[in-house]
């Protein structure tokens, strides 16, 4: 990175100061006080570039895995992978789930997760709730909200034998 190169020339220029002799010392040290300064601004200016990249997770999906007719819903949420690498390896992702009117369930996933745990609900019921990553260095990125309900996917049974009933006979 441009720093990293800068703070090493001023690095090297210090000590060609120092190896130049007497009087020197005090420019060298003034050298040296930059150098660390700019260190450390170099150091600001990276986590504000993964600060400023982190992005908002994108749409989340339901899955649904079974469904019994007018019952339980076993479904999951897919959620797109994070753009950010430094998520995918050594970062989380916290995914927050409200299923009608029960108590929100937290979970926390992988960094590369782009499902979640399996989770169950009433078809018709409205899912809500949000996610969001966690970098390696343990910075949030904003989070994505989501809402929807519960799909009903089961059609209704077949019907029985059809027969005939004889209305009138002449």
């Amino acid at each position: 990175m441009f720093f990293d190169s800068l703070t090493e020339a001023i690095k090297s220029l210090v000590k060609e100061v120092r190896f130049a002799g007497s009087g020197t010392a005090e420019l060298a040290d003034k050298f040296e006080e930059q150098a660390d300064r700019l260190k450390s601004l170099a150091r600001e200016i990276r986590l504000l570039h993964k600060t400023l990249r982190l992005r908002m997770p994108g749409e989340v999906k339901l899955e649904i895995l079974s469904q019994e007719n007018g019952m339980s819903t076993v479904f999951r949420l897919r959620v797109p992978a994070s753009a950010a690498a430094d998520v995918l390896v050594g970062g989380s992702r916290k995914l927050v789930v409200k299923v009608g009117d029960r108590d929100a369930v937290e979970q926390t996933l992988a960094g590369d997760a782009t499902v979640s745990e399996e989770l169950t609900g009433e078809e018709h019921e409205v899912v809500s709730g949000s996610i969001a990553d966690t970098d390696d260095d343990g910075l949030t990125g904003p989070a994505r909200e989501f809402s929807f309900p519960i799909p009903d996917v089961t059609p209704p049974g077949q019907p029985g034998d059809v027969s005939i009933e004889i209305v009138s006979q002449d």
